[in-house]
């Protein structure tokens, strides 16, 4: 009974993803492409690539400490006034003369 159960679920689900990755394959090319990105990248590329990575990295690190150090004046602005209301408030009565 149990195995009966078994093929009733799993095995529609493994023949389906299987049928799927049949599809896939069509559009997608499954093989591993680090072989043709390291073919097509020259030794002065990657280089050039590695000190501007550097660069952008100290760049990085010099605008966070810059920011870090003028992060007590933001606490020392008062905030901005509230904003005007959109509607007219509503006058009080005047008072009635006693007669």
């Amino acid at each position: 009974m149990k195995c009966c159960g078994f093929r009733k679920g799993v095995v529609p689900f493994l023949v389906t993803f299987l049928l799927g990755i049949f599809i896939a394959g069509f559009f997608v090319s499954f093989s591993s492409t680090s072989g043709e990105i390291e073919s097509n990248i020259d030794q002065s590329e990657a280089s050039y690539l590695k000190q501007e990575n550097l660069r952008l990295k100290r760049e990085n690190r010099k605008l966070k400490r810059k920011r870090h150090v003028h992060s007590d004046v933001i606490h020392l602005v008062p905030p901005p006034p509230p904003p005007p209301a959109l509607i007219a408030p509503i006058p009080p009565e005047a008072p009635v003369a006693a007669q």
